[in-house]
């Protein structure tokens, strides 16, 4: 999967990253209309809020891999992340720390997230803890 190391490739004001993560929006749309056993909680961590969001979306991962701890994270990990924050469940300096420590698990082959470093259902569960913790 494509992280921050891709992503700042891409000239900052490059349109094609939003149309990256509009890509990536109508992949996870496209998914859940696919027959099949799909989490609730993964689709609602998902489904777009707003037509803007792609745009506001590729200046959060901007944002977010121009801090060099943040660029082994992967795009779709990082979206799910910013989305979360836009609804307002967290913030974004506790959704990246999130992120990183379950990137360091993964990493570090800790049994907790079975070998699916990939799973958005594991990204959505680290994220949606964060929602009941407070602010």
């Amino acid at each position: 999967m494509r992280n921050g190391r891709f992503w700042s490739q891409l000239a900052p004001d490059d349109p094609v990253k939003a149309f990256y993560v509009l890509g990536l929006l109508d992949g996870w749309e496209l998914r859940d209309r696919v027959p099949g056993d799909t989490n609730t909680d993964l689709i609602e961590a998902m489904a777009p809020r707003r037509n803007n969001l792609p745009i506001d979306l590729a200046k959060m991962l901007t944002l977010t891999y121009g801090e060099a701890e943040n660029l082994r994270l992967t795009v779709g990990w990082v979206v799910l992340g910013s989305m979360a924050v836009i609804r307002g469940d967290t913030d974004r300096e506790r959704m990246l720390a999130a992120l990183r420590k379950y990137l360091s698990e993964v990493e570090a082959g800790d049994s907790r997230t079975n070998g699916s470093q990939f799973s958005a259902y594991d990204v959505v569960k680290v994220i949606s803890a964060l929602k009941h913790q407070k602010h």
